[in-house]
């Protein structure tokens, strides 16, 4: 399910920073073993029931809220065609995305994140000063999304501000990968950590293993 997720752990520094390494993996970038065995559990009839449910309550949910977003002349967006979040461009608005997430909270009580941006790059020399940040992640999805070619990771644009963060950054990097040929091309610029999983991959492969028990069924 998405939405907050609500606790809260009071403990050493020590035990803390053991128990968000684990807590990271757990709920993002999920590690193969674990997506095969969703994939397993997920072709089931009372699990494939369930996911229709949830798929119809999500269709709903983005279908009313980029109604209303439509009727907003100042305001455009992505369409949603799989994600269960709105990449709004709020730039109408002569306001940063943290102003507009700070004042759309204050004033309307709706709660919203603001997503990477290229303003982080111009800021990663301030960013990488501070104390106890040992490594940096890139997300080029996330980037893709910035320089508006939702999706396109192999832009010029966001190769070019990978390749800046890589010569910038003196620290190891993460990169979330979700292609092995890719791989292979940014272990060579340099970058030293891959999260190979995500959402994408695990609703692929969850697709594809669908896909084949059906086929073998009607044989």
């Amino acid at each position: 399910m998405t939405g907050w997720r609500i606790g809260y752990v009071i403990a050493n520094a020590e035990v803390r920073k053991a128990m968000l390494k684990v807590h990271q993996y757990t709920t993002t970038c999920l590690p193969t073993f674990i997506q095969i065995g969703t994939a397993q559990a997920m072709n089931t009839p009372a699990c494939l029931a369930e996911m229709e449910r949830m798929r119809k309550v999500f269709e709903n949910r983005r279908d009313l809220l980029q109604s209303k977003l439509d009727s907003i002349t100042d305001i455009t967006y992505v369409p949603v065609q799989g994600a269960f979040y709105l990449l709004v461009d709020i730039s109408n608005f002569r306001m940063n995305d943290v102003e507009f997430a700070e004042r759309l909270l204050e004033e309307k009580g709706v709660a919203v994140v603001p997503v990477e941006t290229q303003q982080a790059i111009k800021n990663l020399d301030e960013i990488l000063s501070v104390q106890g940040i040992d490594m940096i992640f890139i997300g080029p999805s996330d980037l893709s999304q910035s320089f508006g070619v939702p999706g396109k990771t192999k832009h010029p644009q966001v190769i070019a501000a990978i390749e800046s963060i890589i010569e910038k950054a003196k620290k190891p990097i993460g990169f979330f990968c979700g292609n092995i040929e890719d791989s292979k091309h940014w272990a060579e610029k340099g970058i030293q950590m891959f999260l190979a999983g995500s959402q994408a991959l695990i609703a692929q492969a969850c697709a594809n293993y669908v896909d084949a028990f059906n086929a073998n069924v009607k044989k």
